[in-house]
């Protein structure tokens, strides 16, 4: 099946499902061997999916737990540039990240571009624990309130 037909296909249609089972079945070689060192949680134990559609375009490895896209770009990126930059600002604005490498980094030096991902993973791991730990900001025209991690000994009220 041709790659290119994902740029006929509407968002949300079952054609795109179909192509991304078909890519799943008949990967790129650069493809399947990055595979074969992020499925079964083999990366930091993250659940990686590969040719997942995402509201439309497939996404060729993707991690939900870190909102993570990584595209391995090869030959038929060079012919949809634009259709890459507009998927890639969709993924964006919708608050993933993308992590581009190519197919030939991915063929001649595998553990620069694992390097390279386990890097981008620490990073979301990272930012995800700071969101979680941050101090809740009010909605509005508030003031943001950083409240103490403990009261003082004399406000505890004897508890």
């Amino acid at each position: 099946m041709n790659r290119n037909l994902s740029s006929i296909c509407t968002p949300g249609t079952p054609i795109k499902w179909l192509l991304a089972r078909e890519m799943r079945r008949n990967p790129t070689a650069a493809e399947a061997k990055l595979w074969a060192h992020l499925r079964g949680h083999r990366m930091l134990g993250l659940k990686f999916r590969r040719q997942h559609v995402i509201e439309g375009f497939i996404a060729d490895f993707y991690c939900h737990a870190l909102k993570l896209v990584i595209e391995v770009d090869g030959e038929v990126h060079d012919t949809q540039e634009e259709y890459d930059r507009d998927r890639q600002r969709f993924f964006e604005r919708s608050g993933l990240s993308v992590l581009r490498v190519t197919n030939a980094d991915v063929l001649a030096r595998p553990n620069y571009v694992l390097a390279k991902i386990e890097i981008r993973c620490h990073q979301a791991m990272a930012s995800i624990e700071k969101s979680e730990a941050a101090p809740i900001v009010p909605q509005g025209d508030e003031k943001r309130v950083d409240y103490p991690k403990a009261l003082p000994p004399d406000r505890h009220n004897g508890i």
